[in-house]
Formats: C-alpha cells, sequence, structure tokens
C-alpha cells in the first residue's frame, strides 16, 4: 500500500521557488557570458550581446520580485537560527557521519543557512545590479569596480550553495524534490523531515 501523502507546500511557495530559482540560473549563464569572451556563443544563443544585457536585465528585475516574495514567505520558518539549529550544524546533519540530531520543525539548519544566504547575497545581488546598471554613466570608475567585485562574489556564493542545494534537494535526499514539483511528500518523509510541523500542523493537510 502506497503511503500516504501530506501537502508541504502551496502553489505561491512552488511558484515562487521556481522563478527564483530558473531566473537565478538564467542570471548566471548571461551574466557569465557579458563578462567573458569565452562564452560568447553564449551571447548569440540569446540574440547578441546588446539583446542578452536587456535580457540580464529583465530576469534581474524578475529574480529580485521573487527575492522578496520568498524572504516574506519563508523568512519565519528559516530566518534565524536556534539552539537546536547548532546542534544540527555540530553533528553535520548526519551527512558525513552518524550523529544524535535534534528534531526538525519545518526546516532543518543547512536549509535556513542556505534561505539566509540567499536573502543576504541575493539582495547585495540587487543592489550591485541596480548600481552598474543605472548608475553605470554617471558613477565614477572606483566605485563601479568594486561593485562589479561584489556581484562577482555574490554569484560564486549562491552559485556555490545552489550547486549543494540542487543536490540534497534530488538525489541526496530522496523525496525532497515533490515538495517543489507538486507539494505533496510521503507521510513519512514528513515525520523524518519536517517532525515538529507534522505533529503541530502536517498531520491535518494529509492529501
Amino acid at each position: 500500500m502506497a503511503d500516504k501523502k501530506v501537502i508541504v507546500t502551496t502553489p505561491t511557495e512552488r511558484v515562487i521557488h521556481w522563478f527564483l530559482a530558473i531566473s537565478c540560473l538564467l542570471l548566471v549563464i548571461t551574466g557569465l557570458a557579458l563578462a567573458f569572451r569565452s562564452f560568447e556563443p553564449v551571447a548569440l544563443i540569446f540574440g547578441g550581446y546588446n539583446t542578452m544585457i536587456t535580457i540580464h536585465i529583465v530576469l534581474g528585475l524578475i529574480f529580485t520580485i521573487a527575492l522578496f516574495y520568498a524572504i516574506s514567505i519563508w523568512r519565519k520558518d528559516a530566518g534565524s537560527i536556534n539552539e537546536e539549529d547548532i546542534l544540527w550544524m555540530k553533528g553535520a546533519g548526519g551527512y558525513l557521519w552518524d550523529a544524535k540530531l535534534p528534531d526538525p520543525y519545518k526546516f532543518n539548519a543547512g536549509q535556513k543557512v542556505f534561505f539566509i544566504t540567499v536573502a543576504l547575497y541575493g539582495l547585495v545581488m540587487v543592489v550591485t545590479g541596480l548600481i552598474l546598471w543605472l548608475g553605470m554613466d554617471s558613477l565614477g570608475t572606483g566605485l563601479l569596480r568594486w561593485m562589479m567585485v561584489l556581484h562577482a562574489f555574490g554569484v560564486m556564493v549562491l552559485g556555490g550553495f545552489a550547486m549543494v542545494h540542487i543536490y540534497l534537494g534530488t538525489i541526496g535526499t530522496s523525496g525532497s524534490i515533490d515538495a517543489v514539483l507538486d507539494g505533496k511528500v510521503t507521510e513519512a518523509w514528513a515525520k523524518t523531515h519536517m517532525t515538529g510541523w507534522y505533529k503541530e500542523v502536517g498531520s491535518k493537510k494529509k492529501a
């Protein structure tokens, strides 16, 4: 008999997640093509260098809107670290060695760190991107160079965290991807990965 399903995300949460994820990925691709001549074939795919600049700007606006929605939606459950999260991190989440871990509520410490990183560095990308876009012809060369450095550093940070997130959300933790596809996970998965939330809320959200 198939395990019962639990609804863990709303349609709004899933839409915001995918808008944020896809716009971020395309921003990295178009940004690399703008920064390095070796990525010039990518620019041709997007219709040329000038067209790609416009696409990059539009994607940046989409990312900005999705980011602010994401922060408003998930900051309550994922926006702060508590004592149990510290214990989870000391045990490396059980990924590197066996460890006694506290039961998570809706998000474990690793997911919280990812969310906080995306929120903070996402805002850095938004601010530096806006300055580079709107101030390119009016600001001094020194300031623009610093904005480019911060923008590039943000790409490296978000890119690294995103790769770990993709791995753990797919093959690294079986069943996780369902939460952002149709919003339903197995009851066993919810009990394991959202223990506190399942006890309080999830047990009433059977699919």
